[in-house]
């Protein structure tokens, strides 16, 4: 019950947010239009995400074995990394849309936090790389089957 009310603090504050973006992005003649395709995700969602979830649930999932059952207290978040992490993405989403707005790199406020992009996601990779338990572990990229696709890959498009 509790995370429930945690959820519903976190997701009340997603409503509005999301409309002021819609009304941000969208000249006025298309704003109608796009609360339309917004309103339709709204009604579809909490009908189509329970059902789905119980199929899945039901029928797909029957206790799989590599699913490995923690104890809550055994879990260790890596808040220092986790933090970098949301300063990061954090820094990249002002960049990416306000960029347009302020002349993108001709602008000291988006040069500001392209740098603090950089750096702290940077910083996630060596900070990562660093701790036992990452927020993202950045050693699954050693396996050489994740890794000997990625240069061919543009050949397959």
């Amino acid at each position: 019950m509790g995370s429930d009310v945690l959820q519903g603090i976190g997701g009340g504050a997603l409503q509005p947010i999301s409309q002021a973006i819609l009304f941000e992005s969208f000249p006025r003649e298309k704003q109608g239009m796009a609360m339309a395709v917004y309103g339709m995700g709204v009604v579809a969602a909490p009908v189509a995400g329970p059902t789905l979830g119980w199929i899945t649930t039901s029928s797909l999932i029957h206790d799989p074995p590599y699913l490995v059952r923690h104890a809550w207290k055994s879990v260790k978040t890596n808040y220092a990394g986790f933090g970098l992490l949301a300063l990061g993405l954090g820094s990249l989403e002002i960049v990416m849309d306000e960029g347009q707005r302020n002349d993108w790199l001709g602008s000291s406020f988006i040069v500001a936090f392209a740098i603090l992009t950089a750096a702290s996601l940077a910083a996630v990779v060596w900070w990562g790389l660093r701790q036992r338990e990452p927020i993202i572990d950045f050693r699954v990229l050693k396996e050489p089957n994740l890794t000997t696709p990625w240069p061919r890959f543009p050949c397959w498009c």
